[in-house]
């Protein structure tokens, strides 16, 4: 008799805590070797004085964590460097051939070992203050809360949104998180996170980036990591991320002109006679 998803949790976390290390430890292995690492990488923005700065990374979550950790990617290693991480964590449905409840169990049982995993390695790349936020689509039992607790030490979950209805959850983590933030798990929350938790400069690392992003990577000076594995949504992505940034540098060129040329007074326009 198997025993209930609650009593299985230690032992997830358990496997995903030897799994993380040893995907770190590839991970250092194929940068030492000069192996490509298993994802790709397009950066959207030279670094600005300001620090400004969007890298776009394709590739499957564990990958690229791992490979964010061992110094795969152009910033060298960002173990305890990055201020915000915010992880997505989705079910597919499974086939229709697999959906007995012996099948159902060991699928749910593979997602929250991949979960614990990334919440590990996620732990790894925050700083001593850094913040974490996990969604959750749909959470039976609240397993994904449970998890955050036995990783971080700690969490706190925000109602989910009601307008439209969503049973979309978000968990929280670090002792930077304000108490006071935007209900659900959209992108305004993620704006809301990103100012109150990070400064100018710091490292935001977003996994399974969505086109949304767009608005806040454009708005706010951040060294911007996004990964997202779908190739067909990475390249939507990077279409909107390259959109807002023309428009917000179009309007910020709009309101700046008028005032250089109110600085100093106006020499008469000469006639040719």
């Amino acid at each position: 008799m198997n025993r209930s998803m609650l009593n299985r949790l230690p032992d997830i976390v358990a496997l995903a805590r030897q799994r993380a290390r040893e995907l770190w430890t590839h991970s250092t292995q194929t940068r030492t070797s000069h192996r490509r690492p298993a994802w790709s990488v397009a950066r959207l923005a030279a670094e600005t004085d300001a620090g400004h700065r969007v890298s776009l990374l394709c590739g499957d979550d564990l990958s690229v964590m791992s490979g964010l950790l061992s110094g795969q990617a152009q910033d060298g290693p960002l173990a305890g460097r990055v201020s915000l991480v915010w992880l997505s964590d989705c079910a597919a449905p499974p086939p229709d051939s697999l959906n007995t409840p012996t099948s159902s169990m060991q699928a749910r049982v593979r997602r929250l070992i991949e979960l614990s995993t990334r919440l590990f390695l996620a732990r790894d790349l925050l700083v001593e203050q850094g913040a974490l936020v996990v969604t959750a689509d749909t959470d039976p039992d609240r397993c994904a809360e449970r998890l955050l607790g036995a990783v971080f030490g700690h969490t706190r979950a925000l109602p989910p949104g009601k307008n439209p209805p969503s049973s979309a959850r978000a968990y929280l983590a670090g002792t930077a998180v304000p108490k006071n933030l935007s209900v659900g798990s959209g992108p305004t929350l993620l704006g809301d996170l990103v100012r109150a938790c990070t400064g100018r400069d710091d490292h935001v690392l977003v996994m399974g980036a969505q086109p949304a992003c767009a608005v806040w990577v454009a708005s706010l000076e951040r060294r911007w990591v996004l990964a997202q594995s779908q190739p067909l949504t990475f390249s939507v992505l990077r279409e909107h991320i390259i959109a807002r940034q023309l428009d917000l540098a179009q309007r910020r060129l709009t309101s700046e002109s008028p005032r250089e040329w109110a600085g100093g007074p106006l020499s008469p326009a000469r006639r040719t006679p």
